[in-house]
């Protein structure tokens, strides 16, 4: 039986390949060549992910607009924000994920509660600081930002309480706070002063050091099927810095940030050694995460659904999301926003050592 893929007619480009056969017509058959591994031996392999939304009852209520519904679970199923993290942290480990990055918005209001189930659920993972990072996003925000670091403590030796950098094997991992300012949520993102000057501090001292750095809001967002508003990026004066910083940092290589709740791959013009890789919320269509596999040439960027059969129901329902528009939004515009390969000098990179994560792991 031939599959009949959604037709994707709303963006340009071609979100399930790279042959043209058959658009404008019935569609398909598609095909799309998977690209050769990262040059060099493997090093490590770390999961990117966010928008959790734990708590979140009704998916596709995008800025209470009246005509987008929402899609809610079924009745007598697990809270699909719950089912889908332990999916993901599953998938993870099944996939050979020696970390995880988990990029804001891991509730849907920053309730105690919700923030408290999803550090037990992360805590599947392994162990908070060690084995998986998480950062704050603006549907995290709480009047002094107790709730959050209630559940997710500031790192011993941050200099601040929701950002940090930690040196793995010479890899270093830099996280964002990017929603450090008053506000409903709905607006641009802030790092604050302190933070962004703690932030050019530490590129310009290591500048050629292998950096990937996450935080929720994205630095640019193109090609997207919605309005862009303001309120999807960081504030632009301050994108600019970080950009600017990138430029003079050799070292960095990947920004990962979530919030438009799609995948999409940009290389960032005036620091084309950088990559920022927008990933689709872990909460819905097509649910999952990304897996990006460092090699001592270049890395890999691979979107993975998660695996179980409930997982795939719950990301079969929500693709409706948005008045069924959803996949047009959430795939991208190509297979490369979902999979691609990028050459860099990662030699400096040591694997980290797996035993002490395996034998925990087995003990859970």
């Amino acid at each position: 039986m031939t599959a009949t893929p959604t037709p994707l007619h709303l963006v340009r480009g071609n979100a399930v390949g790279t042959s043209t056969f058959g658009f404008g017509a019935s569609g398909g058959p598609y095909s799309f060549t998977t690209p050769q591994p990262p040059p060099g031996r493997h090093l490590l392999s770390i999961a990117l992910c966010n928008d959790l939304h734990l708590g979140e009852t009704t998916a596709g209520l995008v800025g209470g607009l009246p005509l987008l519904r929402g899609v809610p679970q079924q009745p007598g199923r697990a809270p699909y924000p719950e089912l889908m993290s332990r999916a993901l942290v599953e998938e993870a480990r099944r996939r050979g994920a020696d970390l995880l990055l988990a990029g804001g918005d891991i509730s849907a209001g920053g309730a105690a509660h919700d923030l408290g189930e999803a550090r037990r659920i992360l805590d599947g993972f392994g162990t908070h600081g060690q084995d998986y990072f998480v950062v704050r996003g603006n549907h995290d925000r709480s009047v002094d930002n107790s709730t959050f670091l209630a559940a997710f403590p500031g790192l011993a030796g941050s200099d601040g309480p929701g950002y940090f950098a930690r040196d793995l094997g010479g890899l270093r991992i830099i996280g964002l706070d990017t929603y450090v300012k008053t506000g409903n949520g709905a607006d641009a993102g802030g790092l604050g002063p302190e933070q962004l000057a703690w932030f050019q501090a530490g590129l310009r001292a290591a500048p050629d050091q292998p950096t990937v750095v996450f935080g929720h809001h994205p630095l640019t967002v193109r090609d997207s099927v919605f309005p862009v508003t303001r309120g999807q990026c960081l504030e632009r004066r301050q994108a600019r810095t970080v950009v600017d910083s990138y430029a003079s940092a050799p070292g960095v290589f990947l920004h990962h940030a979530g919030h438009t709740h799609r995948n999409k791959r940009t290389v960032l013009v005036r620091a084309p050694h950088v990559t920022q890789q927008e990933v689709a919320a872990a909460k819905e269509y097509p649910g999952g995460f990304t897996l990006l596999r460092i090699h001592s040439g270049g890395y890999a960027l691979n979107h993975y659904k998660a695996g179980d059969l409930a997982a795939r129901q719950w990301s079969e329902r929500s693709r409706r999301v948005a008045a069924g528009l959803w996949p047009h939004h959430a795939l991208g515009r190509s297979v490369t926003d979902r999979n691609s390969v990028a050459a860099h000098d990662l030699s400096g990179v040591t694997p980290l050592s797996g035993l002490s994560r395996s034998v925990n792991r087995e003990q859970r």
